[in-house]
């Protein structure tokens, strides 16, 4: 549908296409996951400092080395713990390879937990200085909102501001 002042042609250039990613802010599954997991997007300014923001905190978490050295580190821990379990237990060999397998997983999984919630809890701090980077007063540590504080400390976590 379009407005009385403009034709169909460039109505149809200000709609989405297929394929094109979903801007931050929209009401997209995708979105509301993100704003539920980074509650500080929804502080700045606009969808396009949003926008801005997320792909730079995303760029600097989630590169691709950097991931694929923490999953290998943590293989090759686990690896080198069950074969020190292996060589101070005396379990038959089925037994072991059965406890190691369950013991592999387990630990992959739980490894991959862990360096999932520390990469939220690092890009989230990262969100939230771009924060005070862009004039938006809140605390570093704990996201608490400081319009208005006159103290200097946080009165949430007693960080200094």
């Amino acid at each position: 549908m379009t407005s009385p002042g403009t034709s169909a042609a460039s109505a149809r250039n200000a709609e989405p296409m297929h394929g094109t990613p979903v801007p931050i802010g929209d009401t997209s599954v995708r979105c509301q996951l993100l704003d539920s997991l980074f509650p500080e997007l929804e502080r700045f300014p606009d969808a396009n400092a949003r926008r801005q923001a997320w792909r730079a905190v995303r760029s600097q978490a989630w590169s691709p080395p950097d991931w694929l050295l923490r999953i290998g580190g943590g293989g090759v821990i686990g690896v080198v713990v069950i074969l020190i379990v292996m060589a101070l237990s005396g379990m038959s060999t089925r037994v072991f390879q059965g406890i190691g397998l369950l013991l592999l997983g387990g630990g992959t999984a739980a490894y991959l937990v862990v360096c999932l919630v520390v990469a939220r809890c690092v890009m989230r701090r990262s969100l939230r200085r771009l924060l005070v980077d862009c004039g938006i007063p809140v605390c570093i540590r704990c996201g608490y909102d400081l319009t208005g504080n006159v103290s200097g400390k946080c009165p949430e976590c007693g960080e200094p501001a």
